[in-house]
This record gives C-alpha cells, sequence and structure tokens, in this order.
C-alpha cells in the first residue's frame, strides 16, 4: 500500500488507479481474512477444541491466499519485483511460495481428500451411526441400527431440499438471502452432500474433483465464519467494515463457484436437474468495484485500517518496510502542496519548466514546501529504484556441458 502511494504516474500516485486497486483490494482483504482465520484457529487449539478439519482448512486455504496475495504484490511492484537483488524485498517471498504449498502438506490432498472426504464420516449426524451398526454382531440389531440411521438420513435430506429450494426461490423478496446468507449457504452445502451420497455412496470419495469442489463450499463457509467472529469480537469498527464485507463476498463468490462446477459435473442428468432446481436463488456473489476500492484506499494511507492489519509485524528500523512507511507519511503530509503545485502548472506551464520553479515563482508554495517536496521525491525514487548492475560487476560462470 505504501508502496503504490508514493509510486507516481502522471502526477498522481497509481494507488488511484482502477487496475491497481484491483489488486491492492487482493492484498488487503486477504490479509484481513487470512489474520482473521489465524486469530480463530489459535483461539481453538488454546482452548483444546481446535479440529483436524478446521485445521486442515486454515492450511490449504490460507496458503492459497498467500500465494494470490504475493502474485499481487508482484504485479504491482513490476520491475522492482522480477530483478532480483538488494532492493528487492519480494524475490525470496515469492521463491518460498511453494514451501507453504506442497512441501507442508501438498494442497491438492489436502483439498481433494482430506478436508471433505476425511470430515465427513465424522461431521455428518447419521452416517457414523449407519457405519457403526454395520459392525454390529447381532444381524437383527445390525439391520435395526442401519434402517434408524438411514431413516433419519433421508428425512434430513428431505428437508435439506425443501429448505434450499424455498430459501432459494423466496430468498431475493424476503431478504433471507441477505440476512441469513450463512445460514443458506449452510442449508445448500448440506443438501447437496446428501444428495451427492444417495447418488454416488462409497463412490463419491474417488470422486476427487467433486470432493474436491465441496472441500472449497465448506472452506468458503468456514472462512467467511471466522470472518465475521473477528469482526464482531473487535466491535465492528467503522474502519474495518470494508475489509469485512469484501471478505464475506469473496467467500460468497467462492462457494457459489464451487457449487455451480460442482452441480455441472454430476454424471446423472436426473440428479443433476434437481440439485439446479432446489439450489437456485436470485441472490448472486459478484464482486464490488467500490469494496475494492475502499479496501485499496485503507491500506494505502496511514489509520487505524492499517494499524489493525500490520499490528505485531516487525519493521527493522532502517529497513526498506520503514522507509516505506516514513515515505507514506510525507507524501500524506506533503498533499496540500502537491495540490498547489498542479493548479500553479496548468495555470502557468511553461515547456520543459521545472514544475516546482513554477509554483514557487507563482508563490503557490514556500521555499520550504519546495525544499521538503523535492527531498520526498528522491526519497521516494530510491525506494521505487530497480536493482540494475553493471556488466563487468556480474560472475560469469563458466558453462559445462554434460555429454552423456
Amino acid at each position: 500500500g505504501a508502496y503504490a502511494a508514493i509510486r507516481r504516474q502522471f502526477a498522481l500516485p497509481i494507488a488511484r488507479f482502477e487496475g491497481v486497486q484491483e489488486l491492492l483490494a487482493v492484498i488487503g482483504g486477504n490479509a484481513w481474512l487470512m489474520d482473521a482465520v489465524r486469530i480463530e484457529i489459535a483461539r481453538l487449539e488454546d482452548a483444546g477444541a481446535c479440529s483436524s478439519v478446521a485445521s486442515a482448512i486454515a492450511k490449504q486455504q490460507l496458503t492459497e491466499q498467500m500465494r494470490r496475495v504475493v502474485s499481487a504484490a508482484m504485479d504491482l511492484h513490476a520491475g522492482a519485483g522480477i530483478c532480483v537483488g538488494p532492493r528487492n524485498r519480494l524475490a525470496r517471498i515469492y521463491q518460498a511460495v511453494p514451501i507453504a504449498i506442497t512441501v507442508e502438506g501438498s494442497n491438492v490432498l489436502t483439498r481433494n481428500l482430506i478436508i471433505f472426504g476425511q470430515g465427513l464420516a465424522r461431521c455428518h449426524p447419521h452416517l457414523l451411526d449407519a457405519l457403526y451398526s454395520l459392525q454390529e454382531a447381532d444381524a437383527d440389531a445390525a439391520q435395526q441400527g442401519f434402517a434408524r440411521a438411514f431413516r433419519a438420513h433421508a428425512a434430513q435430506a428431505l428437508q435439506g431440499a425443501c429448505a434450499s429450494l424455498a430459501m432459494g426461490w423466496l430468498g431475493g423478496a424476503a431478504g433471507i438471502a441477505r440476512g441469513g446468507a450463512h445460514a443458506y449457504r449452510g442449508v445448500v452445502f448440506a443438501w447437496l452432500v446428501d444428495a451427492l451420497l444417495f447418488g454416488y455412496g462409497g463412490g463419491l470419495k474417488r470422486r476427487e474433483r467433486l470432493s474436491g469442489r465441496l472441500a472449497d463450499m465448506l472452506s468458503a463457509q468456514y472462512l467467511a465464519v471466522c470472518a465475521a467472529r473477528r469482526y464482531d469480537a473487535l466491535g465492528r469498527p467503522e474502519s474495518m467494515q470494508a475489509f469485512h464485507d469484501w471478505a464475506q463476498c469473496a467467500c460468497a463468490r467462492q462457494f457459489d463457484r464451487a457449487r455451480a462446477e460442482l452441480i455441472a459435473n454430476v454424471d446423472a442428468r436426473p440428479l443433476r436437474w434437481l440439485l439446479r432446481a432446489t439450489t437456485w436463488t436470485w441472490r448472486r456473489a459478484g464482486g464490488s468495484d467500490r469494496l475494492d476500492r475502499e479496501v485499496a484506499e485503507a491500506i494505502a494511507r496511514s489509520g487505524d485500517a492499517r494499524a489493525r492489519l500490520c499490528a505485531g509485524l516487525y519493521a527493522e528500523p532502517q529497513g526498506r518496510a520503514a522507509q516505506l512507511e516514513e515515505a507514506l507519511a510525507d507524501s500524506e503530509e506533503l498533499e496540500d502542496a502537491r495540490r498547489a503545485v498542479r493548479e500553479a502548472w496548468r495555470a502557468h506551464a511553461d515547456g520543459d519548466a521545472d514544475p516546482y520553479a513554477v509554483a514557487r515563482a507563482a508563490s503557490a508554495i514556500s521555499a520550504e514546501q519546495e525544499q521538503s517536496l523535492r527531498a520526498a521525491d528522491a526519497r521516494a525514487a530510491e525506494l521505487i529504484a530497480v536493482d540494475a548492475f553493471a556488466a563487468s560487476s556480474l560472475a560469469r560462470a563458466p558453462l559445462v556441458v554434460d555429454d552423456g
């Protein structure tokens, strides 16, 4: 955010351009969402109540979001992110992304098999009872236990189908989709799981693409709840409302996208039609340029939002992060003077004349302000400069050819 605020193009900080704001929103919104999940997982762990499903969701989802955040930061820094050197703050982070994605437990395995596949038997209210009944030594007791579990499972599926149908079709008019979005998505997810269990049986776990999309839906719900709990725990601060809304929209988009792809890939056409009809809703989660803009502006200026997001982070006193923070403070302090320079330049522009000299001659800024602006420009130029090395300083390793 500070980098985008001090780097200027066409006499404006690039943080004001909508294309850059889209990247900043990915960084700021996901930072808030990841931090909310981190705190919730730590709270559960301290209480001894953290489940393997919750920790698997946190690991897979947060590392994937970290990958998106780092990629967005690389796009924003452009050449300063590509050229490896002492000025580059992103290269090593970018190189380290695969460690969290694969070495700490493959996200492919976590998403497709663990989050939903391993959690299903333990979390479903009736499936485990049916499995236990099959292990009964007494055949009559086993048959009765299985029949009870099956009837309860079928009743739950029917209830879920009716609730999903009613909430989806009436939600837009009755306000259910907005006021009870978490409840509605929970009903839809439960109904889809039950329907696919009846449709595929034990083969559902082997359908990893379907299992992965169900994991995406479950993960989106869990992340949304973590973000809501964190927002409520902080007292719903106004400075974080845009971040909270952004996170909820992002989770809703992930849920809707996974649901649409899941239903489209169900093999049995009658079941596919049934699922489409019972999960259709007036509500559609879409991106919001307004939220992107508000999040981007919040992380590109000093304030409560930046302070909350950066709480607990260490910045080396003379490191580039600390220097960027100082440059951001200078930029905000000199904003009125820069505006005066732009207005004076428009009124008195003369060819390739120095804008600061023109503004000073027009008495738009003082000598002290001119000196401060030039110093701030010099500092910004140093901070956004890309590493460059003379050809003579580059070590040339001998070319080794392996002939066989």
